[in-house]
């Protein structure tokens, strides 16, 4: 199980709650491919996983842009690039091209990605927002 950590909170709530909704829908991802489930509940999981990140994007940019944080463009282009891989993860799924070995590969890729993107960049954001609002990032 992927676990949200405390040094992964941006310091505002909101995100990083959805944050951690986003770790819970891998986690359901895994959990169906280990436990042998349908291709459709898989695929279930995949598109639960691409409408909450879009969901998810617009409301950090939505934060970006209200603050006027200075890298919300190369934020807003890397969210694109991540969209568009679970995309065709979806699209594998709505073809029936879907395989275990793509999506737990996927699973992976998009654990790497996401774990790395809080971390490195959502962190810049937070920062930079939780200062302009006289809060601190805990």
């Amino acid at each position: 199980m992927l676990q949200f950590e405390p040094n992964m909170r941006v310091g505002i709530d909101v995100l990083d709650n959805q944050h951690k909704s986003l770790i819970g829908a891998l986690n359901r991802l895994m959990d169906a491919l280990w436990d042998g489930k349908g291709r459709e509940e898989v695929c279930n999981s995949i598109k639960f996983l691409l409408d909450y990140t879009v969901t998810h994007f617009s409301d950090e940019e939505e934060w970006m842009e209200r603050y006027r944080f200075p890298e919300l463009e190369g934020h807003r282009l890397i969210h694109r690039q991540f969209v568009e891989r679970v995309q065709g993860l979806a699209k594998a799924c709505s073809e029936g091209t879907i395989t275990s070995d793509l999506a737990i590969s996927t699973f992976y890729d998009t654990w790497d990605w996401l774990k790395d993107h809080i971390l490195k960049m959502d962190k810049r954001y937070g920062k930079f927002i939780t200062e302009r609002m006289g809060l601190s990032q805990k």
